[in-house]
């Protein structure tokens, strides 16, 4: 591979987890982790009779969905599988 193209996917790299992508990731994470607490927050306001009943289940099972969709929005690690086939490329 030639400098230029070694050049384009370090640049590529640098992008995908510091650039504008990275951004809307971390926007993502931030608004998935504020709308988890309010779930979070409601669920816990519920009196316990209610906590476990049905739909207490359900709020309490949105709010660890949410928790771990946001987990997975980390810029370093989402694309890690993907840096890694370009350091292989540029190797």
């Amino acid at each position: 591979m030639n400098k230029q193209r070694r050049t384009a996917l370090e640049d590529l790299k640098t992008r995908m987890t510091e650039g504008d992508l990275a951004s809307l990731i971390n926007e993502v994470k931030a608004e998935l982790e504020g709308l988890m607490e309010e779930e979070r927050e409601a669920f816990e306001n519920l009196p316990e009779s209610l906590q476990d009943g049905e739909q207490g289940q359900l709020m309490d099972q949105a709010a660890t969905n949410l928790e771990e969709a946001a987990e997975m929005l980390d810029p370093e690690t989402l694309f890690e599988d993907v840096i890694q086939y370009i350091d292989d490329a540029i190797e």
